[in-house]
């Protein structure tokens, strides 16, 4: 009987509603672990402060999807990654049902409380998230998470994090 790599992995599924928390290490002073939406992308720490930004908080289904505090109730953006390039986490455009060319949407999984990809290699679900820093003159003490599927990778500034799936409980 032949196994594949995922199905080694226990897969519990992703909740209904979740957010995503980074781990700290490698990251100095980092206050505020729990991934804040702002400008299409996802960071941590202090762009929690900023008033352009907001908790990421995605809503499970065949893709992971957004709705901004920013938009209408129906502005949802889909959550994807390139998987085989090295770029930042991104969103859709509001009320767009447009993935950009090579950008993944689906195969997110949460194995062990951690937010992984299975980028269908055969290699089972994996977890290539970095925090890499913002320039200081934009905004202090703060890191863009990115996908690291590239070849060449990210600079050394950029640091290897996991992302933990936290369940929210609505009202």
């Amino acid at each position: 009987m032949l196994v594949s790599a995922t199905s080694i992995h226990r897969r519990d599924p992703l909740p209904g509603v979740f957010d995503l928390e980074s781990s700290k290490a490698g990251l100095p002073g980092l206050i505020w672990s729990k991934l804040m939406y702002a400008n299409g992308s996802a960071y941590v720490g202090n762009i929690k402060y900023s008033i352009f930004s907001e908790p990421l908080e995605l809503f499970a289904g065949l893709s992971n999807i957004f709705t901004s505090i920013h938009s209408p109730p129906t502005g949802w953006r889909t959550f994807y990654v390139y998987a085989n390039e090295s770029k930042p986490i991104g969103l859709t455009t509001p009320h767009s049902g447009f993935i950009p060319i090579g950008a993944q949407t689906t195969g997110f999984k949460k194995v062990k409380e951690l937010f992984l990809l299975d980028r269908g290699t055969g290699k089972g679900p994996e977890g290539r998230w970095k925090a890499c820093p913002v320039p200081e003159n934009i905004e202090q003490g703060t890191w863009g998470i990115y996908w690291d599927g590239g070849k060449k990778g990210l600079g050394k500034e950029c640091i290897k994090v996991e992302l933990k799936v936290g369940e929210i409980k609505k009202c």
